[in-house]
């Protein structure tokens, strides 16, 4: 999967069995690439596209901001923006509207983790969560999953050199900003 026009041989590539273990995941996942033109998503697997309603040809080479609706977002992508910039954090969970291709719109719980390797510009693990009507059993097995695919993408990154800082999820505190967040909010 490392070719195409969104692989550049300059830089250094992504390790070997990222792309499988993102594919393989149940959970929404996808990698962006800071080192190329406004960070688009080089991998995206099936349960993002289940979520999002789009086609994984119609989103690599995209930025995950097409998802968002185009007004009240100014203080997440703040946010956002600073957790980005910022290479002290490796690490941020946001919750944001989204919508999907056919215009609906959900609550995504989004984790991103940074992966890095001395002297590239990172990678950015992406996993999303629709909370819009999920139960917190359900979160749990989000969470549970994600943790799993996790301990096997750790694995691959740091047999190849790469940091990575796994997004374990503060389960409790997510089910708390849940509870309080509605969807018109943002």
């Amino acid at each position: 999967m490392q070719d195409g026009p969104l692989y550049n041989p300059n830089v250094q590539p992504r390790p070997k069995d990222l792309d499988a273990c993102v594919m393989q995941s149940a959970v929404p996942m996808v990698i962006a690439d800071a080192a190329l033109n406004d960070m688009p998503l080089v991998v995206i697997n099936d349960a993002f596209c289940d979520m999002t309603g789009h086609a994984r040809e119609d989103m690599i080479g995209q930025n995950c901001r097409i998802l968002q609706p185009p007004q009240g977002m100014d203080t997440i992508r703040t946010r956002m923006r600073k957790f980005l910039d910022d290479d002290t954090r490796l690490q941020a969970d946001f919750i944001l509207p989204n919508c999907r291709k056919d215009g609906s719109r959900f609550l995504n719980l989004l984790y991103l983790s940074k992966l890095t390797f001395p002297g590239r510009s990172p990678l950015f693990l992406g996993s999303q969560f629709d909370i819009t009507t999920q139960t917190t059993a359900q979160l749990a097995h989000f969470s549970e999953t994600l943790q799993e695919d996790v301990a096997k993408m750790n694995s691959a990154l740091t047999a190849e050199g790469w940091s990575f800082v796994p997004p374990f999820i503060a389960l409790d505190q997510s089910l708390a900003r849940i509870a309080h967040y509605e969807l018109t909010d943002g």
